[in-house]
């Protein structure tokens, strides 16, 4: 198993899909090494690909209030994505990307050994559980199974709050179960 820095150094001259051709950073993950929850996202926006951080700008803010919202430090949890690189004009990111990122996902979990994963929309849920396909209203809020025996909680992307206002009590208290399951 490698370690984090030198997965991080692999990742940023990873040229396994045309992602990279518009890059202007990889977009590893950050955080606690030894975190119980991993959050991951589905692919960087501008703000991500600039700075090479996971959410930041709007998504950032947003999902910073959430967190403290549920009493979570966003210093105490990892945050990835399923996807490194940006994606153009911030789609979803393809199947086809999220395999290419598959992994690199697969060993920063087996760095960090969560205890939870976090998968903040369809695309991030997917990267955890690839062979299994939802429609994101039916499993928001519930714990699914994974193949690394490790639970994960299914959320809407912060970005929701934004543009689907009457999503906002759900992810609110999304974020409130997942501080219980942690601290029983």
């Amino acid at each position: 198993m490698k370690h984090i820095q030198q997965l991080k150094k692999i990742c940023t001259k990873c040229k396994k899909c045309p992602l990279h051709k518009h890059k202007t950073n990889c977009v590893f993950g950050e955080g606690n090494l030894n975190a119980d929850i991993m959050l991951i996202g589905e692919a960087p926006g501008k703000k991500e690909d600039e700075t090479g951080r996971p959410f930041q700008g709007k998504a950032g803010n947003i999902l910073n209030n959430l967190l403290g919202i549920a009493g979570i430090n966003r210093e105490d949890i990892f945050i990835t994505n399923a996807v490194k690189c940006r994606t153009p004009k911030n789609r979803a990111p393809y199947i086809e990307e999220i395999k290419c990122c598959q992994d690199y996902l697969r060993q920063q979990i087996e760095i960090i050994k969560p205890k939870i994963f976090l998968a903040m929309g369809l695309s991030a849920m997917e990267a955890i559980t690839p062979n299994i396909r939802y429609k994101l209203s039916d499993i928001e809020g519930e714990i699914l199974k994974t193949q690394y025996d490790i639970g994960m909680l299914v959320t809407y992307h912060p970005m929701n709050l934004i543009y689907r206002p009457n999503c906002t009590e759900k992810i609110i208290n999304d974020f409130k179960r997942l501080k219980k399951i942690i601290t029983g």
